[in-house]
């Protein structure tokens, strides 16, 4: 597994990326295949990378 990411949990109902930002919003959706609305609850589990991506799923 690689290590440039995180578990992180969220601390508001806000979305922990910019959704204006298509490549890091498509990267995060990846991620996150449970979280499906417009904003993330708070205390809900999320994973987040670290720095700059290649999109590469960290899967694998």
């Amino acid at each position: 597994m690689s290590n440039d990411i995180e578990i992180c949990y969220s601390k508001s109902n806000t979305y922990p990326v910019n959704p204006n930002n298509e490549q890091a919003f498509a990267t995060f959706q990846q991620d996150n295949p449970h979280i499906n609305s417009a904003f993330v609850s708070a205390g809900t589990p999320f994973i987040m990378r670290n720095g700059a991506s290649n999109g590469s799923n960290w899967r694998k």
